[in-house]
């Protein structure tokens, strides 16, 4: 399996996948420090179709894969499991609000989008709507 970050490397760039564990650490873990797993890589894709050739990788080649955005899960739903044959999908980088519409109460948000940045926007929105 050492090639999977090589692979996932071709489809993402280099700068799309982290394999050092310093770097990779701080996915490993839930907020809470309650959960604690293993990981083959961290991939941080930036365009959907590079999320769409990843999953498509993983699934040929059947390795799980963790989503993880905020790392805000109270379930450990975000962390790997103990054995190493996961690779963990940040969606750090589709962090993007993509429209706000006051009058309909309604908010188009990236998966990658911080829950509070989501809420400010509404906010702001709301406030510039009164």
């Amino acid at each position: 399996m050492n090639r999977v970050p090589n692979t996932v490397a071709e489809i993402l760039g280099p700068d799309g996948v982290l394999t050092d564990a310093t770097d990779i650490e701080p996915y490993l873990t839930d907020h809470r420090h309650l959960y604690r797993g293993s990981a083959l890589t961290v991939a941080i894709p930036r365009t959907v179709d590079q999320v769409s050739r990843l999953l498509a990788y993983c699934n040929d080649n059947r390795i799980g894969v963790v989503p993880h955005a905020g790392n805000t899960s109270y379930c450990g739903g975000a962390t790997p499991d103990e054995s190493g044959k996961q690779i963990v999908l940040s969606l750090s980088a589709s962090n993007q609000i993509r429209s706000v519409d006051p009058l309909n109460y309604s908010l188009v948000a990236e998966a990658g989008c911080i829950l509070a940045d989501v809420q400010r926007a509404a906010d702001d929105a709301s406030a510039c709507s009164l």
